[in-house]
């Protein structure tokens, strides 16, 4: 089966004309996590936020796959206890 990856951040966005053979949707996730991991390293060097692989077929979207990068630095002493992003429910 052959899947398409689509990736869109901030800054960037392309459409897969090409697709990649694999032999599953699981082998498809897996190569999105692959692609997506990869941007993240350049787009966090390069002030973006957000990465989205999108995985389609000859015929359908299946899924995308997100990935929200932030940076929060410390200005004061009280800025540096430990926080759960988490647990904001952000």
């Amino acid at each position: 089966m052959r899947f398409y990856f689509d990736i869109q951040d901030d800054h960037y966005s392309a459409r897969d004309s090409e697709g990649v053979a694999l032999p599953s949707v699981q082998a498809a996730r897996k190569q999105a996590n692959n692609i997506i991991t990869s941007i993240a390293r350049d787009l966090f060097d390069a002030d973006g936020s957000q990465v989205a692989v999108t995985v389609r077929n000859d015929k359908d979207n299946l899924f995308v796959l997100t990935v929200t990068l932030s940076l929060k630095e410390f200005t004061s002493p009280e800025d540096t206890a430990p926080t759960d992003p988490l647990a904001s429910g952000k």
